[in-house]
């Protein structure tokens, strides 16, 4: 591998690596969940009443907390399902 593909290379994974953290960091609906072990409710990460590490569950979707049997939370909305203007 040349110097330039090497590079090119090098600022392609580097774009891919930012765009994830950006889909992820932004909030983006779909991208990922927190469930409470205990509750079985799931939340957006950037909620308050998240739960803490050790009683945590993560899922890729909301499809898939749900199929888990967990519930979305009332306070963050993790399906987006409240009317915004209220």
């Amino acid at each position: 591998m040349g110097r330039k593909s090497f590079k090119q290379l090098f600022y392609l994974v580097l774009l891919l690596a930012f765009l994830s953290v950006i889909s992820v960091g932004c909030g983006g609906k779909g991208v990922y969940f927190v469930g409470h072990k205990g509750t079985r409710v799931f939340h957006r990460p950037g909620c308050k009443y998240a739960p803490a590490k050790e009683n945590s569950v993560t899922f890729m979707g909301a499809g898939k907390a749900q199929a888990a049997g967990y519930r979305p939370c009332a306070i963050c909305d993790p399906l987006g399902t409240k009317n915004k203007s209220e």
